[in-house]
């Protein structure tokens, strides 16, 4: 019996329908990026399934970090310009995180 659930995310859906719908309207006029993310997934789901279990014993850190992520969004939103402009240094940024 999942209707405590259930209610709960209708509840959030309707307290956030403004951001779900710029979400689909972004979705929608990027279809071909959704559609590579979603094959990337379907590749990497034991990366997906170690990153999970990662976030999940790592709650704590995940809600500083998110946190941190909500009061910096200039700096989060210039991060990400930054790494859609030069994806090959982001790239070998990202790898240098994943080995180190």
């Amino acid at each position: 019996d999942n209707r405590e659930t259930v209610q709960q995310g209708a509840q959030y859906a309707y307290d956030n329908r403004e951001t779900i719908q710029q979400g689909a309207q972004w979705a929608n006029e990027n279809r071909e990026t959704v559609q590579q993310g979603m094959e990337w997934a379907n590749n990497n789901q034991e990366t997906i399934k170690q990153g999970a279990m990662w976030a999940n014993d790592n709650r704590e850190t995940v809600q500083q970090g998110m946190e941190w992520a909500n009061n910096n969004q200039d700096t989060v939103k210039s991060g990400m310009e930054w790494a859609n402009n030069n994806p090959e240094m982001a790239r070998q940024g990202a790898n240098f995180v994943s080995e180190n």
